[in-house]
């Protein structure tokens, strides 16, 4: 008679990621990690966001979150997770209140057996306060640590360091978000259409709309490039720039960006000029050149450019940066100077020296 010997149990892993926009896509970079390859991979993401890993093939359930969601409820999620999933490791990648809740109870359960591995992110908090108010006095080396990086750390707390360093940091990839699109995009050598995205969650992240109209009048009369304002109707940013570009006469199209349709809108364009946001975020993982502007945060505060085609264009001020979303500007006088002095010649100059447009033309009237 012969004996049938049971199946090694697939590793358990559960990540927290719960926001913001950008966060999770950074944070998906975990999942392009090969020593995932062969576990049952949970992730607990906002309902906002769980369309950005639905449907993607290194993740076996997503738990949807809803934005108000009662403490009761969480409690409950967090007892199920504990008490009924079994998790053999949990990944938080988020370190808030909600999720050291979590913490407490899948350590308080009581079948606990001891083989609960829990790895959470950390925040670079004193890198982070020192940079915020010392500024350009801090050297580069003890700036904050660029959240892929510390999601690689993340990975090797968790799973053991990795067998081969290929030197190269972790990438999120959205494929499985394409419909219809074989691999990623290869940038044309004379790109025509170019992507304006001028909203943010937060208002004093956002390039004024005239600069962006100066921008493009450039790209459209002298090189020829078409533009989309890439972006929803509800963003007054949005709004502001159709308009401004109307009146000054310069053609373009608007692309809405709820949700999926995101990837579709970016697939149109050659390459990408946005505000620092999310969607500057979503642009790199789908291989697209990006370039970022960046006033009151700055490319060195832990998510600046990381594909292989991104850049930034930024002002070299001693007050810069003061915050992670601009809410506090400490100039008495002038008040967003990083955005304002951030004029787009430079972004040109800028777009010239990355290769994404050709020479250097003269400025429209």
């Amino acid at each position: 008679m012969s004996i049938k010997i049971p199946e090694p149990r697939r590793r358990k892993i559960l990540i927290f990621r719960l926001s913001s926009f950008g966060d999770v896509v950074l944070a998906m970079s975990s999942l392009s990690d090969p020593r995932l390859v062969g576990a049952e991979v949970h992730w607990v993401v906002k309902a906002t966001y769980a369309w950005l890993l639905r449907g993607h093939p290194a993740i076996h359930k997503v738990w949807e979150i809803d934005e108000g969601i009662s403490a009761f409820a969480w409690l409950k999620l967090c007892r199920t997770w504990a008490n009924t999933e079994k998790f053999d490791l949990v990944l938080d990648l988020h370190a808030n209140l909600r999720t050291r809740i979590a913490r407490w109870i899948f350590w308080q359960r009581e079948n606990f057996s001891g083989n609960l591995n829990w790895i959470s992110l950390k925040k670079d908090r004193i890198r982070r306060i020192a940079y915020f108010f010392l500024k350009s006095i801090v050297p580069p080396v003890f700036r904050p640590i660029h959240a892929l990086d510390s999601i690689s750390g993340i990975l090797d707390a968790g799973l053991g360091p990795a067998v081969e360093r290929s030197g190269h940091r972790p990438m999120p990839r959205l494929a499985h978000l394409e419909r219809g699109a074989a691999g990623i995009a290869v940038p044309h050598a004379h790109p025509r259409t170019v992507g304006l995205v001028p909203a943010s969650r937060w208002k004093n992240k956002e390039w004024p709309a005239e600069r962006f109209v100066e921008l493009a009048k450039i790209l459209a009369k002298n090189h020829g490039i078409e533009l989309r304002v890439i972006g929803r109707s509800a963003e007054s940013a949005v709004r502001d720039l159709g308009e401004k570009l109307s009146k000054a006469g310069v053609a373009g199209g608007q692309e809405q960006t709820e949700n999926p349709n995101l990837v579709e809108c970016l697939r149109s364009v050659d390459f990408l000029v946005s505000v620092d946001t999310g969607i500057a975020h979503v642009a790199q993982a789908l291989g697209i050149p990006t370039l970022i502007l960046f006033g009151p945060t700055a490319s060195d505060q832990g998510f600046g450019p990381w594909g292989p085609k991104a850049i930034s264009a930024e002002t070299d001020l001693w007050c810069r940066p003061c915050g992670k979303d601009g809410r506090f500007c400490y100039r008495p006088i002038r008040k967003a100077k990083c955005l304002t002095d951030l004029d787009s010649e430079f972004v040109v100059k800028r777009l010239v020296e990355s290769g994404l447009i050709p020479g250097k033309r003269e400025r429209p009237e």
